[in-house]
């Protein structure tokens, strides 16, 4: 781009002086840097060459303090500027900038870089006719070339208070001059309070201190300075913030209750005893006066749970059965689990759930299983879904099930409750001869009764004649 042309013949210009140390007393600057306009960012984020337009910048900068300036920084640039969102319908325009920018000096001012964040308000003025007004933002970088003079770049994000259209960056090159008689210093030199350590490496520089603390006073010489030192005139640990610990058990001597004897934390710092003598103290042994391995507290069946808390203190067991034996491992113990041998939430007393997939087969099972009308008598097709009905009882064999047969209105009522309950019967039979136990199926005609579709139609009377199975588990 045209500004790395200006920057590079800039450079060539005016670095042929040998570098100089800093120079205190120059509080103003002034500079001068040509810049480079891009209205289409961030409209359009593709950087391109020809979105740039060139212009000039004069600043004035008042040095605060060593964390801050303050610049008045005058822009004036030929860019071209969006008329459309897109960013494609552009015109050519005039613009005169100003701002009120505040300079934040993140690194002290020596070497050959000198760094800062900016921020601010300003405004301008296009083709002597609109005003806009902005909130600038960016990073400055000044490399010092001679006495007070730094060759200066800046990138500059412009925010609009105004129009989003005209959101733009500017970045700019050219030359910072600090305005200041002054006299030369060395920063590796400057040692304001004398005690031997520059101030470029002394945190506490208006404070004599000592080489070991980077500086600051350290009366007691334990390592921590006395702005850190919680004991300043007493030698102690650094963890401790500089406060001792005699007897080196972890508490701070001004908390411990016997500072000359290493005990517990939990204890104030004093000794603690085994009463029983199983090898843990009082203050960890849940069972302080009972001989025991775990925490302290006797286990007899050996099976991790502590008799206190063990519901079958004489017979191992699980820990999620308290103690009590539990095979399937689901946290409820084997002699008030009715499926012992299958893991289940203890909700449903350690059975299990009954899957979606099975729950939706017995369903439509269910649904299809037909009689010739007006009979009792089941199908070929019938009697293949209740062997699968079958199988599935015998997975879920802690379940039991009711069968409820249906009609539909065609009839009279009482004929229709015969029926549903003879159909219902069928079905009964035919899975005790299948295997299914008997104690374990109940069955029920309900005739006409909760129809699921409109009676009226053919399809809906064909939906109401049907069999339902309910599994269930008995608490």
């Amino acid at each position: 781009m045209k500004l790395l042309k200006y920057l590079l013949f800039i450079f060539i210009l005016l670095v042929q002086s040998p570098l100089h140390a800093q120079y205190r007393g120059a509080k103003n600057g002034v500079a001068a840097r040509f810049i480079q306009s891009n209205y289409q960012f961030p409209l359009n984020d593709q950087f391109s060459e020809n979105d740039f337009y060139g212009g000039v910048e004069l600043e004035y900068t008042r040095h605060l303090n060593r964390f801050m300036n303050v610049s008045l920084p005058i822009k004036y640039a030929r860019p071209l500027l969006p008329v459309e969102e897109s960013g494609l319908k552009v015109l050519e325009g005039t613009v005169l900038e100003t701002d009120l920018v505040f300079q934040f000096k993140y690194f002290r001012e020596k070497g050959f870089i000198y760094p800062t964040l900016f921020a601010g308000f300003g405004g301008s003025i296009e083709n002597w006719e609109s005003y806009n007004y902005y909130v600038p933002t960016g990073i400055s970088l000044n490399f010092r070339f001679r006495k007070h003079a730094y060759l200066s770049a800046k990138g500059e994000y412009r925010y609009s208070l105004e129009d989003p259209l005209r959101h733009h960056i500017v970045l700019s090159a050219g030359v910072f001059v600090a305005i200041g008689t002054g006299i030369p210093i060395d920063p590796m030199t400057v040692d304001t309070d004398k005690d031997g350590i520059p101030d470029v490496e002394d945190e506490c520089p208006l404070t004599v201190g000592v080489y070991e603390v980077r500086g600051c006073p350290d009366q007691d010489s334990d390592g921590v300075p006395d702005k850190d030192d919680g004991c300043p005139k007493v030698a102690g640990l650094y963890q401790f913030r500089g406060c001792p610990d005699r007897d080196g058990d972890g508490l701070q001597d001004r908390f411990d209750q016997c500072p000359n004897i290493a005990g517990s934390i939990s204890n104030d710092g004093c000794p603690i005893k085994d009463s029983d003598g199983d090898g843990f103290e009082d203050d960890k042994d849940r069972c302080p006066f009972h001989i025991g391995t775990i925490n302290g507290c006797p286990d007899r069946d050996g099976d991790g749970v502590i008799d206190q808390d063990d519901r079958c203190p004489n017979l191992a067991g699980s820990t999620m059965a308290y103690g009590c034996p539990d095979r399937d491992q689901d946290g409820v113990e084997d002699e008030k689990d009715p499926c012992p041998d299958t893991a289940g939430p203890m909700d449903r007393n350690g059975c299990p759930f009954i899957t979606m997939d099975d729950k939706s087969f017995l369903k439509k099972a269910a649904e299809k299983i037909k009689f010739k009308t007006g009979y009792s008598m089941l199908t070929n097709q019938s009697k293949s879904l209740l062997d699968q009905i079958a199988e599935l009882l015998f997975k879920y064999s802690e379940y039991k099930v009711t069968i409820k047969g249906f009609t539909d209105s065609i009839g009279s009522k009482t004929e229709n409750l015969k029926l549903s309950k003879q159909r219902a019967a069928a079905c009964f039979e035919y899975l005790i001869a299948k295997g299914v136990t008997r104690n374990r199926i109940s069955h029920d005609g309900f005739g006409e009764s909760n129809p699921i579709a409109d009676n009226r139609y053919a399809a809906g009377r064909e939906k109401n004649r049907r069999i339902e199975f309910d599994l269930y588990l008995e608490k």
